[in-house]
């Protein structure tokens, strides 16, 4: 590990000085002292225990120096192996404060914490360093070395927004600006301004590019499909009118969902746009080296709000700027650029600066690996010292003649880190912690730790011994996955953590011996749900039975776990996803039913965005037409004679008030139509409508309900019963309110039409409605819904209740309802 110290000493031995030896034995107090005198005094002790009482002196020489025994309270070299960067930080964190209660004299001050890569454990440090809750575990620290991009992402959003230049400004990448520190604040946006333009932005489809020339001057066809100006168009013009997906002006289709109090967020949306617009404008002309420094300076302004948080960076960047166009005066270079260089140039410089200004400033010191940083410390803790990061691999062109020839003295990177290694063993007063990922965290493999720590423990393991013990065992701590492991927490255990929430969810963890639903009790009704579950809307009944689980969660306790929708990466689509395609096609059946020729219905459905562009699009479009077609056929003979419009009332049923809002009614009765397959969810819809209708029972109005699908159609006959129907449906209602009712829609169905039609036994079904409930390579199950997986993951779904809710539910459906064609 010294070859670049004894290089160095060999070097300076060739002058002529006096020499004066101020080297201090350590003894061997304990293993690191004992460790550091062998360095010093070259011992090397290889025999084992049992070897050294049978060695003798030999007239040959001297004996070799004999193993030492230590004690079992001996931590002055510890070596921990944990499974990811976070536990290496917050295994630290637990050791710092076992040594502060051992050695009440041991000051923050007095401890160094050096990485190899400080940028990447700089977040994890930060994570478990300041978010203690308790005072009497809040350790003072501060991270050296990091470069300025590392510290503040103003920086990265300045550099970000100067990669605008040659790129295609896809959605994502437009709005990702947002999300740097002063940037929304300085257009006046707020995070609810940002969710509502970024739905505006999928509602209609804006994907890259300005507009038509933007794109052809890549080389690109000059389309607006699916551009900012084709989507901001739509936006304007959707403020102005209302086009209802239907009426085009001057070839562009109105927005319809902005609201009168969203006017405020589109007016800063736009003035931020506009901006980003002219920025990417800008950087497209070619400027002096003056010229272009104050034009950047000029976009900081325009971007960034300077405050408190964003000041110090703004005047680095700013005093960077400063110096690059001194420059054109200092090499007297006055020619036009291009943005490249200058964009090349700001990177470089800003990935190089540093602020070493925190280093022994107090409190704990975080710092990366660099020479003479290994100073004399109480407490030296390397972390990091993984085998495919340390020593770091010398990288070398093959034209350098340096390192084809190297010489004494030349810089090597692997051996600067062997020596701080070196370095480190030697520095450490008290105490040398190491700490390595030598666990994977997928499958607790294990990997190796840096060769250099591997040849610490090597010495250890031939130089010191405890009695019936592995040193090894004793020096070397394996850490569990999980900090809240019960392991931490035993008494006498080597493994320890000062973590009382961790503490408590290991205590958990053992006293978890059955399985414990999300809700066990009935969540009680507070008077305003009392007096709105006593009166609902009809639409709210078939959402809830669409999935009652769902309804409950974020009725009731405001979750919702669907997948927050993401702007899309992606430059433009060239297929159609499966939504789109019902999306399309719904859209298609509607324009046909209102009349109109779907040729004619085509630049209308392409100002939507839905469609990819071109020959692509074209196709889709004529494939889709042709289901379309077909689909309104089958259905236009139900909707030949309309006898009632639509019609709002409400019906009293025990203690409920359902209110209703019935659809046109034709000579054949209600009708509904979904341009899909068949689902449970919009048989039930109907079935609700259609019991509302015989309740009602209006005069002249035909009692029956027709539900059209793609591959179904099915008929609901008159039903003498129905408000005792409606009553048990509203009971079912208000059971699902206040606990997670075990109905299923689709395995519900599958499990009651099995039994009623099929006559299947209750195992019989139960079992082949499994086969709906459970997911499997071929098909999606219904269990594979977050809402159903949080509300029964830890109990049976289909237990005796759900049996009596199904049938409760679909047996009178299956009764009354019958399909009358299967296309």
């Amino acid at each position: 590990m010294g070859a670049h110290g004894k290089d160095f000493f060999t070097l300076i031995n060739n002058f002529n000085f006096q020499v004066h030896e101020i080297y201090k034995d350590s003894g061997c107090a304990n293993m690191l002292c004992c460790i550091q005198s062998d360095i010093l005094n070259l011992r090397e002790r290889r025999e084992t225990p049992a070897d050294a009482t049978n060695q003798t002196n030999h007239l040959s020489g001297p004996s070799r120096p004999l193993p030492i025994r230590i004690e079992d309270s001996d931590t002055s070299i510890q070596v921990h192996c944990c499974h990811s960067p976070m536990r290496e930080i917050e295994v630290l964190h637990d050791n710092l404060l076992a040594m502060f209660d051992q050695d009440p004299q041991l000051m923050p001050k007095d401890i160094i914490v050096m990485t190899p890569d400080i940028e990447m454990y700089a977040p994890y440090i930060q994570a478990v360093f300041e978010t203690q809750t308790a005072e009497s575990q809040r350790i003072p620290f501060r991270i050296a070395d990091q470069s300025v991009r590392g510290q503040n992402r103003v920086i990265d959003g300045f550099l970000a927004l100067l990669d605008l230049k040659g790129s295609r400004l896809n959605a994502a990448q437009v709005m990702r600006l947002l999300e740097f520190p002063g940037v929304k604040e300085k257009f006046g946006l707020d995070d609810t301004d940002i969710e509502t333009v970024e739905r505006w932005i999928r509602d209609t489809r804006i994907r890259w590019g300005i507009n038509d020339k933007c794109r052809q001057q890549l080389g690109l066809p000059a389309t607006t499909d699916n551009t900012w100006q084709a989507g901001i168009d739509r936006l304007l013009l959707g403020y102005a009118i209302s086009g209802n997906n239907q009426l085009m002006f001057d070839g562009i289709l109105p927005y319809d969902n902005i609201e009168g109090n969203e006017v405020h967020s589109f007016g800063k949306f736009l003035h931020f746009i506009n901006s980003v617009f002219q920025c990417a404008k800008l950087l497209e002309q070619p400027k002096r080296l003056k010229h272009w420094c104050t034009e950047l300076n000029r976009l900081l302004d325009d971007f960034f709000l300077t405050d408190e948080q964003t000041e110090r960076e703004m005047r680095t960047l700013k005093m960077i700027l400063e110096d690059l166009g001194k420059r054109q005066t200092d090499v007297d270079f006055d020619e036009i650029l291009e943005f490249e260089p200058v964009q090349f140039y700001l990177v470089q410089r800003l990935a190089k600066l540093r602020r070493s200004s925190d280093f022994l400033s107090g409190g704990v010191s975080f710092c990366a690996m660099l020479p003479m940083r290994s100073i004399p410390f109480k407490v030296i803790c390397l972390v990091g010292m993984n085998s495919d990061t340390f020593p770091r691999d010398d990288q070398f062109l093959t034209f350098d003649l340096i390192a084809n020839q190297p010489r004494p003295g030349d810089r090597s990177r692997r051996k600067d880190d062997k020596y701080l290694f070196l370095e480190s063993i030697i520095s450490a007063r008290q105490k040398l912690v190491i700490s390595y990922v030598g666990q994977s965290i997928l499958d607790n493999s294990h990997r190796p730790p840096s060769v250099l720590v591997s040849e610490l423990l090597d010495a250890i393991d031939q130089g010191f011994y405890l009695p019936d013990k592995n040193i090894l065992e004793h020096v070397v701590s394996i850490h569990r996955l999980q900090a809240f492991s019960p392991q931490y927490f035993k008494k006498d255990a080597k493994l320890f953590s000062y973590s009382k929430e961790n503490r408590d969810a290991a205590v958990g963890l053992n006293k978890r011996n059955q399985p414990v639903p999300l809700i066990d009790e009935a969540i009680p009704l507070t008077p305003p749900e009392k007096e709105q579950m006593h009166q609902p809307q009809i639409e709210a009944l078939c959402r809830f039975f669409g999935s009652p689980a769902r309804f409950l969660l974020q009725q009731r306790l405001g979750l919702y776990l669907e997948e927050t929708s993401v702007l899309s990466d992606k430059s433009e689509d060239f297929e159609l996803t499966s939504l789109d395609k019902y999306l399309v096609g719904q859209n298609m059946v509607r324009a046909r039913l209102a009349g109109k020729a779907l040729d004619d219905y085509r630049p209308v459905q392409m100002a939507m965005g839905q469609l990819p562009h071109g020959t692509v699009g074209a196709f889709y479009f004529n494939e889709m037409s042709i289901d379309a077609e077909r689909f309104v056929r089958k259905i236009e003979s139900f909707l030949d004679e309309k006898i009632a419009d639509p019609l709002e009332t409400q019906i009293k049923i025990n203690e409920f008030c359902l209110q209703v809002h019935f659809p046109e009614i034709y000579r054949q009765g209600l009708i509904q139509i979904r341009y899909a397959n068949q689902r449970a969810q919009d048989l039930l819809k109907c079935w609700i409508y259609h019991l509302a209708l015989c309740a009602l029972a209006p005069k002249n109005w035909p009692l029956t309900s027709i539900l059209a699908f793609k591959n179904a159609t099915w008929k609901f006959s008159p039903v003498a019963e129905n408000r005792t129907y409606l009553a048990d449906l509203l009971y079912v209602f208000k059971q699902g309110l206040q606990s997670p009712l075990h109905f299923f829609p689709n395995t519900s169905l599958e499990y009651v039409r099995q039994k009623q039609i099929k006559g299947k036994s209750e195992i019989e079904a139960l079992a082949l409605a499994r086969r709906k409930w459970i997911s499997s390579d071929f098909s999606r199950g219904e269990s594979d819904n977050p809402y159903y997986d949080v509300c029964f993951k830890t109990i049976d779904p289909l237990d005796e209740s759900f049996a009596e809710v199904s049938q409760t539910v679909f047996e009178p459906l299956l009764t009354h309802g019958s399909q009358i064609q299967n296309n």
